[in-house]
């Protein structure tokens, strides 16, 4: 096998072009965070969703836990998808 198939090459044209355009290291250690955060709390609203639907006595979506969770969500959401599309340079 060769090489570039087993993703041995010397960096990736990716990583190479956002070093051409100057972007570093620092936005994807803010990124990577806030993704996984997006990922965890969309998950655990869905859950939430589900069992409000099942028995809406509980609450799940509307108690005072889970709207600053849901303003934190739309927060970290907004801030991927803006730093998604500056670095695909739209």
């Amino acid at each position: 096998m060769s090489s570039k198939i087993l993703g041995l090459t010397s960096g990736c044209p990716g990583r190479r072009a956002a070093a051409a355009r100057g972007v570093g290291a620092q936005p994807e250690r803010i990124r990577r965070p806030i993704a996984h955060m997006s990922i965890v709390l969309s998950l655990s609203f869905a859950a939430c969703i589900v069992l409000d639907f099942f028995n809406p006595l509980m609450a799940f979506t509307s108690n005072e836990i889970s709207t600053p969770l849901l303003a934190i969500l739309c927060l970290s959401s907004l801030v991927t998808a803006v730093a998604s599309l500056r670095r695909q340079g739209v």
